[in-house]
């Protein structure tokens, strides 16, 4: 991959044994500048021979698809191996993102804090957000009356998951920019299982490499053909509003069938009866 332009590594060894690398071109740097703004990341296995976990920086572009910003091997879990990572990413991209999204590993949230340090960091439990109320009172009241009505007030993993609770209940981080983009890590897992289709894990190095890079152009041609769509492609108005042609010109054409179903909604849907 060293011939595509604006490549970035860097790397780590310890008696001649690689123990870490990041890297990225100059697409993943385009992406990261323009979507950046919200990054999750998440470890996977099972890539290569040498049993180094692949670590990739996962974002979302204006098309609702998920793009790389940079990717890492590291050979452990740790703290230090965590923070030599997201070092390499910050020295490649110079800026922070405002929200970074992990699971709850503790070596990952330990990292996050202490070299993420202008960002929030928020934790991934898309199965539970998904019925979380708007305001974080009524959640805790209602919390509070699940537990004394299932008599769950002594269940260690709840109890535990509610003093956390500012760091995955969506109500409490509304106020961060951009913050609805991932609520979840599950955009970096899809990311994760893409590269494995390209991969196999008795792979060497050279041949992780030349699979990650067919599995990234597989992403940035479904990602061409979108904005393609975009620039050549007109779909059918549904309304007279001047505001679902106007939602034409400025959203991508995936962002605008979103739209568009909801100025519909509002012009069929939500007439003012006198009473």
């Amino acid at each position: 991959m060293s011939h595509l332009e604006d490549f970035f590594f860097q790397f780590k060894a310890v008696d001649g044994v690689l123990r870490s690398i990041f890297w990225f071109d100059g697409i993943s740097r385009c992406n990261n500048g323009m979507f950046g703004e919200v990054l999750a990341f998440d470890a996977t296995y099972s890539t290569n021979r040498h049993d180094m976990i692949f670590v990739p920086f996962t974002g979302v572009d204006c098309h609702k698809k998920c793009v790389t910003f940079g990717a890492g091997l590291i050979h452990s879990e740790t703290i230090d191996s965590y923070q030599w990572l997201l070092h390499a990413f910050l020295s490649a991209h110079g800026k922070q993102p405002k929200l970074v999204l992990t699971d709850q590993d503790p070596a990952m949230k330990q990292a996050v804090s202490s070299v993420l340090n202008e960002s929030t960091h928020r934790l991934c439990m898309w199965h539970i957000t998904n019925k979380i109320p708007v305001k974080p009172e009524t959640f805790e009241s209602r919390c509070h009356d699940l537990f004394d009505e299932f008599n769950l007030s002594e269940n260690k993993w709840l109890k535990d998951m509610f003093s956390i609770r500012e760091s995955w209940v969506p109500a409490y981080f509304r106020d961060i920019p951009m913050c609805c983009l991932m609520k979840t890590t599950s955009r970096s897992e899809s990311c994760n299982s893409q590269f494995k289709v390209y991969s196999s894990p008795g792979n060497n190095l050279v041949q992780f490499m030349n699979c990650f890079e067919m599995a990234l152009n597989a992403q940035r041609h479904v990602q061409r053909e979108l904005q393609n769509d975009t620039t050549t492609k007109t779909p059918p108005l549904e309304t007279r509003l001047p505001i679902e042609r106007h939602a034409y010109y400025v959203y991508t054409i995936t962002i605008f069938k979103e739209v568009q179903k909801e100025i519909a909604k509002g012009l069929y849907h939500c007439d003012s009866q006198s009473q």
